[in-house]
């Protein structure tokens, strides 16, 4: 997958017509809302938020370590996250996906994504991945400008991402310039802009 290869946006045909008459629909606003292919959009995305991300050799463990992307709260995915990263290698390594459904005392993995978690949950989360070589991602927009690294959001039906560079910098990680370009860049509150 490359990254223009995502499609971030699927018309719905309105119920009894033909696939070419499309209806127009409000804008979705919460996760989920998104219709049936956002998942597998974020799922894409995902992919390549560790494609292009790359993490401090002490992060990443011994050599025959997989990278671990835990998915923390609801996993809407169904199998698209699996199938994503179905029999592929990145950085060298094979991929391991986990789901938990309650924020661990000691979250562990090198891409953590928070998806139907209470504002409280979001906040321990954040606080326990704090200086951490972790790339934590949620599920609402404002994640990132509350302390996360990226988040999704969605706008004009499309599925879209915020970047908090100056996070992603504290957790020790570096982003291509070739996802970041397609990123919405956002500070954590309180920093100056």
């Amino acid at each position: 997958l490359c990254i223009h290869s995502v499609a971030t946006s699927v018309p719905e045909p309105e119920p009894g017509r033909g696939a070419n008459h499309v209806v127009s629909r409000p804008e979705p606003r919460e996760p989920g809302e998104g219709g049936p292919h956002e998942y597998r959009i974020k799922a894409a995305f995902l992919y390549n938020f560790v494609r292009f991300t790359t993490w401090p050799k002490i992060a990443l463990g011994k050599k025959e370590d997989p990278i671990e992307i835990l998915i923390i709260g609801k996993d809407r995915f169904d199998k698209h996250l699996t199938k994503a990263f179905a029999g592929k290698t990145l950085h060298d390594r094979k991929v391991v996906i986990r789901h938990v459904k309650e924020v661990p005392k000691h979250p562990k993995g090198q891409l953590i994504f928070a998806c139907g978690l209470t504002r409280k949950e979001e906040a321990t989360l954040i606080e326990r991945c704090d200086g951490k070589p972790i790339l934590l991602v949620g599920d609402r927009k404002g994640f990132a400008v509350d302390g996360g690294c990226a988040n999704f959001f969605l706008e004009d039906k499309r599925v879209r991402f915020e970047v908090n560079t100056s996070e992603v910098k504290a957790a020790g990680l570096t982003i291509s310039s070739q996802l970041l370009k397609l990123a919405k860049i956002v500070k954590t509150n309180g920093e100056k802009q």
